[in-house]
């Protein structure tokens, strides 16, 4: 077991738009990590309205696209299970 360094959460730590969740496990080519409940990605894409579906598209095209800039890792699994809305 080893820590991923720098990790994801504490980058993004206290940000006025995203949270990760903390690393509880991880190996070589698996991560676990603690469970967040918010808003499923699914659910905003059918049930809320247009524009703010459309920010919580922005915002997570740029937690996306600064992940590697800031953190130097890419979030190689971006499915929607993957993501909540705050």
């Amino acid at each position: 077991m080893r820590a991923t360094t720098p990790c994801f959460a504490a980058v993004y730590a206290g940000g006025p738009h995203v949270s990760v969740s903390s690393a509880v496990l991880a190996w070589d080519h698996v991560l676990v990590s603690d469970w967040v409940e918010r808003t499923p990605r699914a659910r905003i894409i059918t049930d809320v309205t247009p524009e703010e579906r459309n920010r919580a598209g922005i915002l997570l095209v740029r937690f996306l696209f600064s992940a590697p800039t800031l953190t130097g890792l890419l979030h190689a699994d971006p499915h929607p299970g993957n993501f909540r809305l705050l």
